[in-house]
């Protein structure tokens, strides 16, 4: 990422490859963790930036060594759940638009990602078993998650022969497309700022 190296040699004040080392790599890893309030995997992902383009140089001969500092950590946080209260509070926020609330109340009745409900269509839904079958999921693996009642419930009423759940208002056709990473995110950004527990990313 060469927004990445130059941001680094700004701050290191490198204009020749040479200069570049251990001491000014680690001085910029320390000024992203306590002065840009860098998350560690944010601040890990600068670092493989810079490292990946020291190999470069080194592999041509223009530097002589890749420096090595280590990564920050990157904590795994425990899941984070909404309470009942909050659900409602949520599916409240989104009864003037049904694909908002059709996309919310997917995300808390299956906890599928925000990738998985803007892909869904009718012919993932197998009525009769109360299964949803995502064809691709984020390990790239069929996988299937309970169809639950309510959820049921909500989805008959608006029920299509194929095609996507949440067709994209955008483009025409009997069975419209799928929402774009982007429209998508446009429309449910509302309750993530709200409320960022109910969309999980990927």
């Amino acid at each position: 990422n060469l927004g990445i190296w130059r941001r680094f040699a700004q701050f290191a004040a490198i204009t020749e490859p040479d200069e570049i080392s251990r001491q000014n790599l680690e001085s910029y890893v320390v000024h992203l963790v306590n002065v840009d309030k860098l998350d560690p995997k944010t601040v890990k992902n600068h670092l493989s930036a810079i490292t990946n383009f020291c190999r470069y140089l080194a592999d041509h001969e223009i530097i002589d060594r890749v420096p090595r500092v280590a990564a920050p950590k990157v904590k795994n946080l425990p899941p984070r759940f909404l309470t009942p209260n909050q659900a409602q509070q949520v599916l409240q926020l989104a009864k003037e638009n049904d694909a908002l609330y059709t996309a919310i109340l997917i995300a808390l009745k299956t906890g599928m990602r925000m990738d998985e409900i803007r892909r869904m269509s009718w012919e993932d839904i197998h009525w009769e078993q109360r299964l949803v079958v995502i064809p691709q999921s984020k390990s790239n693996r069929p996988r299937s998650v309970p169809l639950h009642p309510e959820l049921k419930e909500h989805l008959h009423k608006n029920i299509k022969a194929k095609g996507p759940v949440l067709p994209c208002p955008f483009h025409r056709g009997h069975f419209g497309r799928h929402y774009t990473s982007r429209t998508f995110s446009r429309m449910i950004q509302p309750v993530v700022q709200a409320m960022p527990e109910v969309f999980t990313k990927g």
